[in-house]
């Protein structure tokens, strides 16, 4: 990574960070084939994902919960994932053949669209 400061003329005083420009959309199947795993595992997306894990992984490695102070982008994660955890139990998986993976999963994703993602 370059250390040295940004001074083109594209640097603005606004400081928007690259977060702040995004622009959520309907989530849609992208990855229909091995292929395509293989070139999201190859993808700069993939190792932002897993360099962003990894840190968060070490953050609180040795850290117990409790001497964590009250943060409330942690706590909506938080009831975030332990509401995904509720639903994996409410959603079991149907009884199939798994060619192409279990029907049970889309109604897991469709709770997970209806209440945060929008």
């Amino acid at each position: 990574m370059d250390s040295q400061p940004n001074n083109s003329s594209e640097n603005t005083s606004t400081n928007t960070k690259d977060w702040e420009k995004h622009e959520f959309r309907e989530p849609k199947k992208e990855l229909t084939s091995p292929e395509d795993l293989e070139k999201f595992k190859k993808s700069s997306s993939y190792k932002k994902l897993m360099e962003f894990f990894c840190d968060l992984q070490q953050s609180v490695t040795s850290k117990k919960i409790s001497d964590t102070p009250k943060n409330e982008k942690f706590e909506k994660l938080s009831k975030m994932l332990d509401d995904f955890d509720k639903w994996i139990d409410e959603t079991p998986p149907i009884q199939q053949p798994m060619r192409f993976g279990n029907k049970a999963f889309r109604t897991w994703h469709d709770k997970i669209g209806k209440v945060w993602l929008y």
